[in-house]
């Protein structure tokens, strides 16, 4: 174990863009066994061998500049979901009648709105 240690010790190793590159070539994988897309055949192949070269790669100030693109884009995508909770300003809630999310302002007591969706006019307290 230990000359695992010392093989690893100036590597790069894994990280988010080498997981998701993997995982999409099992998915390419699957796609080719399944429907037998020949020009395909050594893609999964390819990017199984640029997982590894990113992880055994020396050159770490690249690799993490490589990975800091694909964590951006995640936290994006998380952004997206996180808006109502982060939100220190407004409630979210959802209209009894379509099911359409509301952003309401918090604290302004009772008052009247319309949904944006079905047009239905309600009475809120927040």
């Amino acid at each position: 174990m230990n000359k695992f240690y010392e093989f690893m010790r100036d590597r790069y190793g894994a990280d988010a863009l080498s997981a998701v590159i993997v995982i999409v070539s099992f998915a390419l994988l699957l796609i080719v066994s399944c429907f037998d897309v020949w020009w395909l055949s050594f893609l999964p192949l390819l990017l199984v061998i640029y997982a590894a070269f990113r992880i055994l790669s020396k050159n770490i100030s690249a690799r993490e500049k490589e990975n800091e693109f694909i964590v951006n884009i995640k936290e994006a995508l998380l952004s997206l979901t996180k808006r109502e909770k982060e939100d220190d300003t407004h409630i979210f809630a959802k209209c009894p009648v379509c099911g359409a999310k509301l952003r309401l302002p918090k604290g302004k007591g009772e008052f009247s709105i319309t949904c944006p969706a079905c047009k239905k006019k309600m009475r809120v307290r927040t």
